[in-house]
């Protein structure tokens, strides 16, 4: 049988107030309604919210975690959503997904991260695994990185990175952070280096996707 019919997937949309008409055009897609029907499935909006007093709020399927929301704090935003999971949640798997995927937004230099794709690959080749994702990111060097950095204007300093960590956790391939998925084994992995995930955001920029891949190394 299909790992779609037969695993407790948790599906995790990742989300902010500014990216609320995004969300909404996500949950009017024929794929929400039909993975919410599933009941092997659990939906969840993820936001971050530093007012509030606890460390993590569960209304409905809204998760609200105790950090602040930007670009430079994503790490932080994805290691407190894996925690917060693992402690509140049965599941095999942990899907992660961005809401503003449904925008299209890099279609223009890759249909691998748009929403189309992810519904071909969902129903097709599959994206749930204990690390899997939508669109992969081949060749990661430094000099690359720092590109990329630079077009989001983000300080980054990746060789103190490299120092600190050494050159062994720097991952050459990884699934680019607007979808992929862990198990809970790759999350329990994740969940033992709190301190990675501090030094990405401060060498970084906050960069969650690399900071997943290179924790499961």
């Amino acid at each position: 049988m299909s790992t779609l019919s037969t695993n407790k997937i948790l599906i995790c949309i990742y989300t902010c107030e500014k990216d609320i008409d995004s969300l909404n055009k996500l949950k009017d897609t024929s794929w929400y309604k039909d993975v919410s029907t599933n009941c092997n499935n659990r939906i969840l909006n993820i936001f971050a919210d530093p007012l509030i007093n606890k460390k993590y709020i569960l209304q409905g399927n809204c998760l609200k975690l105790n950090t602040q929301e930007s670009y430079n704090n994503l790490c932080i935003k994805t290691y407190k959503m894996f925690e917060a999971c693992r402690e509140l949640f049965d599941f095999d798997y942990l899907l992660k997904i961005d809401s503003n995927i449904i925008e299209n937004r890099h279609n223009k230099t890759s249909h691998l991260f748009s929403f189309e794709y992810f519904i071909h690959k969902y129903y097709n080749t599959g994206v749930i695994g204990e690390y899997n994702g939508l669109t992969p990111i081949m060749g990661n060097t430094v000099k690359q990185f720092k590109s990329w950095a630079n077009s989001k204007k983000l300080s980054v300093t990746p060789e103190r990175l490299l120092s600190k960590l050494g050159a062994n956790k720097w991952p050459m391939n990884y699934w680019a952070g607007g979808c992929y998925c862990l198990g809970k084994k790759s999350i329990d992995k994740i969940l033992k280096q709190k301190n990675l995930f501090l030094d990405f955001k401060n060498l970084m920029g906050g960069c969650e996707d690399m900071a997943v891949a290179s924790a499961l190394i």
